[in-house]
């Protein structure tokens, strides 16, 4: 500490500064007068020099811990209602809702007494006419009349298609007997028929036996010319 003093003191010597007096050891006595640099007084403090530069701002130092939260103060007194708001501009009127069941008839009340009958009213307008009264019972029949002339003969009709003599002939053809006999279960019959003109037809029939007493029959015919036929089908039951 003592050398950087020394060094001190030399340094400001050089530049022309009167160095401050050294502060006097503990106990040691300082005169009051005396010259500068004696042995009484080694330093002398010189005229107050001018004020420095402002230094430059320090760093901002770190941010310190936050403080522990105060206690909630207590709840103010409750403040006045304020004044009612302007009344707001009313709505659409909503859609129509769906119409509702019909409620249940009530039970009908008890009859009243009948009251007093009123005076007669003045005679009302005369009325429409009624409709027609139902037709009467027929008289009895008139005598006949004497009986007029005879009418013109009216005009022949168109005449009748001739009968085929086929036709004939095949329905004889088919008009042949068949049968069986005891013990038979099927038989056959054929043949030929005839009409007039000489007109013939071949045809044949048969008998099967279905059951003791059931049998189908059936046969078929056609004309020599073969432009005609005929056929037919049945059964038979004896007993």
């Amino acid at each position: 500490m003592k050398i950087l003093s020394t060094a001190f003191v030399a340094a400001v010597s050089m530049w022309g500064i009167t160095p401050l007096a050294a502060a006097p050891a503990a106990g040691a006595a300082v005169a009051a007068t005396g010259t500068c640099g004696n042995a009484n007084q080694p330093l002398c403090q010189g005229e107050k020099g001018q004020k420095g530069d402002k230094g430059d701002t320090g760093e901002r130092g770190e941010r310190g811990e936050q403080g522990v939260a105060g206690r909630d103060g207590e709840q103010g007194a409750a403040g006045k209602d304020g004044r009612d708001g302007a009344p707001g501009v009313a709505g659409r009127d909503g859609a129509q809702g769906v119409a509702g069941k019909d409620g249940r008839d009530g039970e009908q009340g008890v009859a009243g007494k009948d009251g007093t009958n009123g005076r007669d009213g003045n005679q009302g307008v005369a009325g429409n006419d009624g409709k027609d009264g139902r037709d009467g019972n027929n008289g009895k029949d008139g005598r006949d009349g004497k009986d007029g002339k005879n009418g013109k003969d009216g005009e022949q009709g168109v005449a009748g298609k001739d009968g085929d003599p086929a036709d004939g002939a095949v329905a004889n053809a088919l008009s042949l007997p068949v049968w069986l006999e005891q013990g038979e279960k099927f038989a056959v019959s054929g043949g030929f028929g005839f009409a007039n003109d000489s007109t013939a037809a071949i045809g044949g029939n048969a008998i099967v036996r279905i059951d003791g007493s059931w049998s189908a029959i059936g046969g078929a015919a056609v004309s020599t010319e073969g432009r005609n036929w005929g056929a037919h089908v049945g059964a038979r039951a004896g007993w």
